[in-house]
């Protein structure tokens, strides 16, 4: 699938350019956004693959997307529990318990006596690859991403000639990459 000349603007919720949340088939591939313009994401993240789901996210192209103000989040790759999940249908009353106030929406807890019970109800995000991408006004916004555990793995993203108001960004640290549950991110 391809989107391909867009212009994005997202107001409170949500994301710019967003695969998931619902992701319980095998596979979501062989998907390309190109030449597009995100003008303004005010509380989500500018690109991002929450997989909520069994699925795995592969082979997911992002070239040439030029981002005017992104107000929290840049990169969010992230695999969870949320009360879209198929082990997320619980009452309201868990829901209000377990909900995670924090970088995204709908996130609810899992604690370390619960992951081996939820890790069957989770997929893979792997092999995504950015592209010249470059943040051009507004803020230089944090990324984030986040694997379920060892076996559920944010994994192989390869993003080359990352650009923040000009300069190019070379390493890990500048790009401000928060990272967990993850194997081989490559910033060229």
């Amino acid at each position: 699938m391809l989107v391909e000349k867009c212009v994005f603007w997202n107001a409170l919720w949500g994301n710019g350019l967003e695969i998931g949340f619902e992701l319980n088939s095998a596979e979501v591939k062989n998907v390309e956004f190109r030449n597009s313009d995100i003008i303004h994401i005010e509380a989500g993240a500018a690109f991002s693959i929450h997989n909520a789901g069994t699925a795995t996210v592969t082979d997911i192209l992002y070239n040439n997307i030029r981002i005017e103000d992104a107000r929290q989040k840049l990169f969010d790759l992230a695999i969870f529990r949320s009360f879209y999940s198929e082990d997320g249908k619980i009452t309201d009353v868990e829901r209000k318990q377990q909900y995670l106030n924090g970088a995204w929406d709908g996130v609810l807890t899992v604690t370390k006596n619960e992951k081996a019970a939820h890790s069957k109800y989770k997929g893979k995000i792997k092999n995504i690859v950015f592209k010249n991408i470059s943040v051009v006004e507004g803020l230089f916004p944090f990324s984030i991403f986040y694997g379920a555990n060892k076996n559920h793995l944010v994994e192989n993203i390869i993003i080359k000639n990352l650009q923040v108001h000009g300069k190019k960004i070379f390493n890990l640290q500048q790009a401000k990459f928060y990272m967990d549950n993850v194997r081989s991110i490559n910033l060229q």
